[in-house]
């Protein structure tokens, strides 16, 4: 799952990825999730990013601010170590996928 297509189409992508390890989503399971929005429970876990004790409903917006902020010899860096998945999954330089033959992402 890419973050900028669960950031967009946060249900679309969850149902997508469910659905490519073949497991069902029905819509009661993923009410949860909206556009543009989520609501968390409460979590019990111990460690990781700080936003995880975040609950309630969560606003979903993409985070691109190192696009404007990252020097392009740290961009130019980061493209080389990450080049070979770029390649295998289709994603052109600027993050986005490369188009498919129909025309659509």
């Amino acid at each position: 799952m890419r973050y900028e297509e669960f950031v967009r189409h946060p249900r679309h992508a969850v149902e997508g990825a469910l659905a490519g390890i073949g497991l069902p989503a029905p819509s009661a399971h993923l009410a949860h999730i909206g556009d543009g929005r989520v609501v968390l429970g409460t979590s019990h876990g111990l460690s990781g990013n700080p936003s995880r004790f975040r609950d309630g409903e969560i606003t979903l917006r993409a985070d691109d601010t190192w696009r404007a902020s990252m020097s392009r010899r740290d961009r130019l860096i980061v493209s080389a170590i990450g080049l070979p998945l770029m390649l295998r999954y289709g994603i052109k330089a600027e993050g986005r996928p490369a188009e498919k033959p129909d025309g659509h992402e």
